[in-house]
């Protein structure tokens, strides 16, 4: 036998070993044509059904029936969760990653009081554009501390200026993690002139509409043309633009540059305490905020709040993102919404905080078509725990993605 046929018997036994494995994996046979039934279960539907008990069928990787009474199919494989609950996958709007050269850290010398210091820091604001998808490796993504949080959807973006990447957590076939959903167009905007100055120019009149044309090569017309067009979206209010602001100051001198262009959506980064100090004026233009599901200090005091039911009761839309707590977001996998649950026990809607980690976010990215909520005709990407999500002793024991489990703690 030749060694190219007995690679070829070899790559169709470990096929079949596959094959079998996925029959044995909890009964149910992932990215096979036969519909699943997970019947039984308690259903977040973050629908205006709400919560309620029922079934959910799963075919082709898309939920094609949910709700309490549903329709089974003869060759569907019926698999039980009483006691269990399931809800759609979280997706995090704002997760930031070093490619091509943006994100990395350096290292600086300082003296205090006559001793040397080493610090890290960011560096300074790139006002040149990038394109996340175009300069991600997605073999550098580490995709388990995500499937691990229950995340089965993330918006990438780079520090500074650019387009993000809508990602989706499939560790099998990672160079398919790219969604073809258009990123959105962001970038930070800090006390400095260069941030305000962008986005005035981004904001105001297209190049060539009030002035003569400046001549300019074919292949930076192009790229020129395509940035142009991001704008244009943003400011015709197609898209949302994601903006990081990392001061009240920020914020203030933010909102006065916005405050002309009645159309453009604002997807807000902003921390508890830049919140606290700004939200009245927040009220007044009420963009989307993007905020980390805690509960921090009133800045200068000793007191605490939650920042997400501040805002709720501001009438602020917002969602959350756990990439902006790194640490906590690697600390509590098993119970990866553990802090959603402190701010629902200090007064935020248990309803609006599940929409803030899946129906939110995927407005924000315009994804909300396909994913964000149980319904039919979305994306089988669903999250199953043994018990109720926001109870502290629950744990999470199953993520799938595209109807594939991609994480399985039962095992």
């Amino acid at each position: 036998m030749t060694r190219r046929k007995i690679a070829g018997a070899s790559k169709q036994l470990l096929s079949v070993i596959a094959f079998s494995l996925g029959l044995a994996w909890n009964g149910i046979v992932c990215g096979q044509d036969t519909p699943i039934v997970l019947q039984s279960a308690t259903l977040e539907t973050i629908e205006k059904a709400g919560q309620l008990k029922g079934s959910i069928i799963i075919h082709k990787g898309k939920i094609t029936a949910v709700g309490a009474k549903v329709t089974v199919p003869e060759t569907a494989k019926i698999v039980t969760r009483t006691g269990k609950f399931i809800m759609p996958a979280i997706i995090d709007p704002y997760r930031v990653v070093q490619v091509g050269g943006r994100g990395a850290a350096t290292t600086r010398t300082v003296r205090v009081r006559g001793r040397l210091f080493r610090v890290r820091s960011r560096g300074r604001f790139s006002t040149s554009f990038m394109r996340v998808g175009d300069n991600l490796d997605p073999y550098n993504l580490t995709l388990r501390p995500w499937m691990r949080s229950g995340i089965g959807h993330i918006n990438l973006v780079s520090t500074g200026f650019g387009q993000s990447a809508n990602v989706r957590v499939t560790p099998k076939n990672q160079t398919g993690i790219l969604q073809s959903n258009p990123g959105r167009l962001f970038t930070s905007v800090t006390n400095s002139a260069a941030t305000l100055n962008l986005l005035r120019k981004g904001l105001g009149p297209p190049p060539g509409s009030t002035t003569a044309k400046k001549k300019t090569s074919t292949s930076s017309s192009a790229a020129k043309s395509a940035i142009s067009q991001l704008w244009s979206d943003v400011r015709d209010g197609k898209t949302p633009i994601i903006i990081n602001a990392n001061s009240p100051a920020a914020i203030i001198h933010l909102l006065k540059v916005i405050e002309p262009h009645k159309k453009v959506k604002v997807a807000l980064v902003a921390s508890g305490a830049t919140i606290y100090q700004t939200v009245d004026l927040l009220k007044r233009r009420k963009p989307t905020l993007i905020i980390s599901p805690s509960v921090v200090t009133v800045p200068n005091t000793a007191d605490r709040f939650s920042p997400s039911r501040l805002v709720q009761d501001a009438g602020i839309p917002f969602a959350f993102s756990l990439s902006l707590n790194e640490s906590q977001l690697k600390a509590a996998q098993d119970t990866p919404l553990f802090s959603v649950a402190v701010s629902v026990k200090a007064g935020l809607s248990r309803q609006t905080a599940l929409a803030a980690l899946t129906k939110a976010p995927a407005e924000i990215l315009g994804l909300d078509k396909t994913l964000g909520t149980l319904a039919v005709g979305k994306a089988a990407n669903l999250l199953i725990f043994n018990g109720d999500p926001l109870d502290p002793i629950s744990r999470l024991e199953q993520v799938y993605v595209d109807g594939n489990i991609v994480y399985d703690a039962t095992r």
